[in-house]
């Protein structure tokens, strides 16, 4: 190939391919943009997975709460005695009806 075929051939790629020029500034402004959007998408991302951390917890401490809380009266320590606190009421009159029963 001849000198002059290579640059005809040059000159009719730049013809083809000619771009828009673009001032020293304009691309500076374009990567800054790109370089904000970038920031802001892994902003947006942690702050997704911070909200879905806090979520998280909040849901299993709310439910251990409500666990711990099921099946205690005001004393705290699950079905008991009750509120009274009388020993033995409810055996002391089957035992008592039972003597007499056998008594007579």
């Amino acid at each position: 190939m001849s000198f002059a075929a290579i640059q005809e051939m040059q000159a009719h790629q730049g013809q083809v391919q000619q771009k828009p020029v673009k001032s020293l500034k304009e691309i500076q402004e374009e990567e800054q943009e790109i370089a904000f959007l970038m920031w802001f998408e892994e902003e947006s991302a942690r702050v997704r997975q911070e909200d879905e951390r806090r979520l998280t917890l909040a849901l299993s401490t709310a439910s251990e709460s409500e666990c711990s809380r099921r099946g205690r009266g005001k004393g705290g320590r699950g079905r008991g005695r009750g509120k009274g606190g009388e020993r033995g009421r409810g055996r002391g009159r089957d035992r008592k009806e039972q003597a007499s029963a056998a008594a007579v």
